[in-house]
């Protein structure tokens, strides 16, 4: 009996002894390794404080590796060499991507180590639950074995030998099932640990491990709460800026659609002297120039809250081009410049892009070219491509040294030279590249000091056609056919008192309306052809009022429905993209520039363009006379010259083109005139066409057309 209670006593020292000793490897290795992640963790979150100081910086970077790599060295876990690894290539890369201006580039990458602590956390604690494990094996073992140790000593002494097994059973019965509750993610549990004998030490040291797995839980807890609370922060305050920005520019925007829509209205004044000409020049390119700066800090806010989309067009490439370079000629030349264009011949009539963005990224690279540009030249080249169209910007300026392309992609970043400093805003490039980006393509530079600066970029055309290039006229007087209407939906009187006279001026019937009411119900009587409506019309939406419009016309099969123009001061960074989506023809942007509405007008309503015919026209046109037709030429019959001039007085290019085509048929001889025409057609020359046809059929047939609608 002796011996056996000796052996069932040496049995429970002996697994106790074993027990004791993994609880000392768990202790040893886990517990350490977790310390060492906790460590991390608050070593990376602690970087943004110090991030002022490049020393302490540094220094913090060189201790988070070493202590990774004493993690990598203390862990026994599996995957403890790939997670330091991953962890080391975290830290190197915040270290190599840290900016001190960027903490949501700072929070995302200390995100990412912070979930692969996570991980590693999560492989300690497995190793802890499986060691856990492997001593409630021993410890199952070690009851079946002191259970038959028990039914021997029971034959001898039943109840001595029955007390110690119910006690040694119920001790490692209540670590079994508080591992099993722990390892469920109740971290609540705790073992009864008085006492000194070796079950009260096992489960004091199972208890510091549960502590330990406690701490780092809620370490974990607190880091994502803090995470989301810095986030929702940054957010409001993202918020915040919009709204301000959004606000501010529609105070701006108030006063300049003034500046901007009187300025146009008085360059139009033929009485005005030289003088006061070019003092309404100033003034105009001021306001325009105060217009883009609103316009370049709202697209920067809108492209940092990723809220900038591409509304893609078909538009035409001539009227596009004519009207950018038209814009900057003057300015050129006043600064002693010359402006070199080459728009090659094969480019197509018109592409598939967003016309306002793509006209921003040039004015951008032009007014750039001609800042930083004191003598020489200033040019614009359009070439077609395989599957596209590259549009190149090069001057003679000062230049960029090689180190600093990089450089001025930035926001803000300007390359300061000698008296040269703080020109600009710094962010005309950044936002044509990230445009750009949004467009499939880039922003590419070449430069040097001294030497000039040239930028391109190839804009992506899958369909690109190569037909001829066609030219608007440079200066419009009028235009061909009957008269147009144009209706204006606006409260206030700001666009609609800068619109109207220049639209009569060209030849169109203009009514304002100061309702949504009014203006729903007075549609249906004065039937416009377009109407310019403001998208925040009185207190309604303007949207809801063209779906009320659109109603009016469904229940009315004869009329047809007007093309809608939508415009808006950008109050929300969004307008352009909402009207676009909900059915509007084409936006635009107050203050309006005329010519953009004239090109929107030509493409709504297919318009043929009268231009000047006097002295003054032809010299800022700089368009040659049209030529006659020589001796060697054969001149169709009358009866055919008379009928292209019939056509020809309308308008319709179309018309005549297959009018062309059918004389060509029956008057083969006369082919070479016929294809001058043809010419002269794609490129719009209406009014060089009508002059030619009268010319050779005399006096009697020169008579004025009474649809035209030049404004004098």
């Amino acid at each position: 009996m002796s011996l056996l209670m000796i052996g069932t006593g040496a049995g429970y020292l002996f697994t106790s002894l074993y027990i004791q000793r993994k609880l000392d490897v768990m202790s040893a290795s886990a517990l350490p390794a977790m310390q060492k992640l906790n460590s991390i963790r608050s070593n990376v979150w602690a970087l943004w404080e110090i991030r002022e100081n490049d020393v302490d910086s540094v220094r913090e970077f060189r201790e988070l590796e070493q202590e990774i790599l004493d993690y990598r060295n203390l862990s026994s876990h599996e995957d403890s060499v790939e997670l330091s690894l991953k962890l080391r290539s975290g830290i190197l890369d915040l270290h190599e991507s840290f900016d001190v201006s960027n903490y949501a580039g700072f929070v995302s990458g200390a995100n990412g180590i912070n979930q692969l602590i996570s991980r590693a956390m999560e492989g300690e604690t497995s190793i802890l639950l499986t060691k856990g494990r492997e001593v409630n094996g021993v410890v199952d073992y070690a009851n079946s074995l002191n259970m038959a140790f028990v039914a021997v000593a029971l034959l001898f002494c039943l109840l001595p030998g029955w007390w110690l097994a119910t006690n040694i059973s119920k001790a490692l019965g209540s670590a079994s099932r508080a591992a099993d509750r722990i390892a469920a993610g109740d971290l609540t549990e705790r073992l009864n640990d008085k006492g000194e004998d070796e079950i009260s030490e096992l489960a004091n040291a199972f208890n510091r491990m549960v502590e330990t797995i406690r701490q780092a839980d809620e370490e974990i807890s607190r880091e994502v709460q803090d995470r989301v609370r810095a986030e929702k922060r940054a957010q409001i305050a993202a918020q915040a800026k919009s709204d301000f920005l959004a606000h501010m520019s529609h105070e701006f925007r108030t006063p300049l659609n003034g500046i901007l829509g009187y300025s146009q209205l008085l360059s139009m004044d033929k009485g005005l002297s030289d003088k006061n000409r070019e003092v309404v020049l100033s003034l105009r390119r001021s306001g325009e120039s105060l217009l883009e700066l609103i316009n370049d800090v709202l697209d920067l806010t809108k492209i940092e809250a990723q809220k900038m989309n591409v509304q893609k067009i078909r538009f035409y490439l001539g009227d596009f081009l004519d009207s950018l370079v038209e814009s900057y000629s003057e300015q050129i030349r006043r600064k002693g410049l010359s402006f070199n264009v080459h728009l090659d011949e094969n480019l197509p009539e018109d592409i598939l892009a967003d016309d306002i963005r793509l006209r921003q990224i040039l004015v951008n690279l032009l007014g750039n070219a001609i800042k930083f540009t004191d003598k020489g030249s200033v040019g614009l080249e359009v070439t077609p491509l395989e599957g596209g169209i590259r549009f190149s910007v090069m001057d003679s300026g000062i230049g960029i040294a090689p180190e600093f392309h990089s450089a001025v992609m930035q926001p803000f970043n300007q390359i300061e030279h000698r008296d040269r400093k703080n020109q600009g805003t710094g962010l005309g490039l950044p936002i044509s590249n990230r445009l750009l980006e949004m467009m499939g393509t880039h922003l590419n530079i070449k430069s040097d000091i001294g030497e000039g600066t040239t930028l391109w970029f190839d804009l992506p055309q899958p369909d690109v056609k190569h037909r001829k290039l066609v030219h608007v006229p440079n200066k419009i007087t009028g235009y061909r056919g009957k008269a147009r209407k144009i209706l204006i939906g606006e409260e206030g009187l700001g666009t609609a008192t800068m619109m109207m006279p220049l639209l009569q001026k060209v030849g169109f019937e203009a009514l304002h309306l100061r309702t949504p009411d009014t203006f729903l119900e007075k549609c249906e009587f004065f039937q416009p052809d377009v109407v310019l409506l403001d998208l925040y019309f009185s207190d309604a939406d303007g949207v809801e009022v063209m779906r009320e419009l659109e109603k009016i016309y469904d229940r009315n099969p004869e009329s047809q429905m007007p093309g809608v123009f939508m415009f808006s001061d950008h109050r929300d960074p969004l307008d352009r993209e909402r009207c676009l989506k909900s059915g509007a023809d084409s936006f635009l942007g107050v203050p309006i520039r005329f010519s953009d509405l004239l090109i929107a007008l030509r493409e709504e309503l297919d318009l043929v363009w009268e231009e000047s015919s006097s002295d003054d026209n032809k010299e800022s046109s700089g368009e040659p006379e049209p030529a006659m037709a020589s001796d060697e030429e054969n001149i169709p019959g009358t009866k055919y010259l008379e009928g292209l001039l019939i056509i020809a007085r309308s308008g319709n290019i179309r018309e005549l083109n297959k009018k062309i085509t059918e004389v060509k048929t029956v008057c083969a001889e006369s082919i070479p005139f016929l294809e001058r025409l043809e010419a002269m057609c794609g490129q719009y020359r209406i009014n060089a066409i009508q002059k030619e046809l009268e010319s050779l059929l005399g006096s009697s047939s020169s008579e004025p057309d009474a649809s035209s609608k030049e404004i004098t």
